[in-house]
């Protein structure tokens, strides 16, 4: 269900971080995709995220690219891409188009809620904490809005988050394991290490040799603040940086592992716990990186410094994995533009994409 909060007449008063200050939102206003209206977002007009300035996470990027290739993966003709700010879909002023929700929401904020002339799929969708302290507000304060789809969740914590209050979701993982396999080139012989701790690289063995270090955390370029186009590009350069040269990945960030498992590169995953001492509860494990379950172990730092990890791991096979996936898209896209669709064949596509394991 789309709605439209207009930004003059809500207001928010809250803290996501302190309980006991008082939550006060006027009732935004919102309106209701109606069943005969579904057919006029083209099929062929996607909204994709564009992201706010300095410095960037190149993996949000990432995310932006990887749900692009799927689209076009699924469409049998061409596909127009609108960008637009992720935060702030509530604002979109172009013509209908859909938006496939795979991303990260949101900073503090409900305006990445889609307004009445975006179609959103929900599929590969994290809430965060502040995200989800916001929603709380308003569902109490809006008994009886409802989403009317059901929540592709991009990690079991959201999932859960979802199922604790009523709303209708699944676990979909996330479109970043749908890249396309690379065909190993002769030059894939060096060890990267990416957003990996210097205080841990005394215990990667020597046999590895130096590793090249790089970050996708955080990167500003040389641009001005308004080119994200330039953000983009490097994002795909890194991907072809790790295609072209790696032979093994270590890494704490998620998307950087999911893209290098689906390019089919060996991936070491370093759960770094970084979110523990800061402001968002801890994001591991069974939260953000829950959409890797069964795909790859989570090394920790006692596992680095007692001698744990396997520094030779093999690339698994996730093809199966990536043809449910985009399975799974193509149906939820077809499903909320009102086409029927086997619900039956959608079930067990979205039990495979849960159950999916190589371990």
């Amino acid at each position: 269900m789309s709605f439209r909060l207009f930004r003059k007449k809500k207001k928010i008063i809250f803290s996501a971080w302190d309980a006991q200050r008082l939550a006060i939102c006027t009732q935004p206003k919102w309106k209701p995709l109606q069943w005969d209206t579904l057919h006029c977002f083209p099929k062929d007009r996607f909204v994709t995220y564009d992201y706010r300035p300095i410095p960037q996470n190149l993996g949000d990027f990432i995310q932006t690219y990887a749900t692009r290739l799927a689209i076009e993966n699924i469409s049998p003709s061409s596909v127009t891409f609108i960008p637009w700010q992720r935060d702030d879909l509530n604002a979109y002023k172009g013509d209908p188009a859909i938006c496939v929700m795979q991303g990260w929401f949101a900073h503090d904020t409900l305006l990445f809620l889609p307004n009445e002339t975006i179609l959103p799929v929900w599929v590969g969708t994290h809430l965060s904490h502040g995200a989800r302290c916001y929603l709380d507000v308003f569902l109490q304060l809006n008994s009886s809005f409802r989403f009317s789809q059901e929540i592709g969740c991009r990690d079991r914590s959201t999932l859960q988050w979802c199922k604790e209050r009523g709303l209708r979701a699944y676990f979909s993982r996330c479109l970043t394991l749908t890249l396309p396999k690379r065909e190993r080139p002769k030059t894939a012989d060096k060890v990267i290490c990416v957003d990996f701790p210097e205080t841990l690289h005394p215990f990667l063995p020597q046999s590895l040799g130096a590793p090249l270090c790089v970050s996708q955390r955080v990167c500003s370029l040389d641009v001005p603040r308004n080119n994200t186009a330039a953000y983009a590009r490097k994002a795909q350069e890194m991907l072809d940086f790790y295609a072209n040269n790696a032979k093994v990945v270590i890494t704490s960030a998620l998307h950087c592992a999911q893209p290098c498992i689906a390019m089919g590169i060996p991936v070491i995953f370093f759960d770094s716990g970084a979110d523990k001492n800061g402001p968002y509860p801890s994001t591991t494990k069974v939260e953000r990186f829950s959409s890797m379950a069964g795909l790859l172990p989570f090394y920790t730092e006692e596992d680095f410094k007692t001698g744990r990890v396997d520094f030779e791991p093999t690339a698994p096979d996730i093809e199966p994995l990536k043809k449910a996936l985009l399975k799974n898209l193509d149906l939820s896209i077809q499903m909320e533009r009102g086409t029927d669709v086997d619900m039956a064949e959608l079930r067990r596509t979205r039990d495979f994409i849960d159950q999916f394991s190589v371990l």
